[in-house]
């Protein structure tokens, strides 16, 4: 199953997981699509994927933004602010012969950004 997603790539093209191979030595032998007898229950089948589709489709949708939102936090988090032209930055300490008791800000109006 896909992280972002929630569903896994088989479910959204087939609108059902795929058998393993366990599944096919221990699971059942039938098969949804062998019990189809008439058309309509073919026709039936159909629409019932579809709507199975279109339901897990809307839900990934969903999942990816709310992934997205989640992903783009984690790269802000270490992403650089660029300082503007004109704004207030911060200095780091002086480290000299003597130490510093605070931190100066200068605001910049004139001078460019390189």
């Amino acid at each position: 199953i896909n992280e972002s997603t929630g569903h896994s790539p088989a479910f959204l093209m087939y609108g059902r997981e795929l058998k393993l191979p366990l599944d096919l030595m221990y699971g059942p032998e039938t098969d949804v699509l062998d019990e189809l007898k008439s058309s309509e229950e073919v026709r039936a089948y159909t629409e019932r994927l579809k709507a199975i589709i279109a339901s897990a489709h809307q839900s990934v949708r969903e999942n990816l933004e709310i992934a997205q939102q989640g992903q783009k936090f984690l790269y802000d988090r270490h992403r650089q602010i660029a300082p503007e032209l004109g704004g207030g930055i911060l200095l780091p300490e002086y480290s000299g012969n003597y130490s510093s008791v605070h931190r100066t800000i200068r605001y910049c109006k004139t001078c460019q950004i390189n």
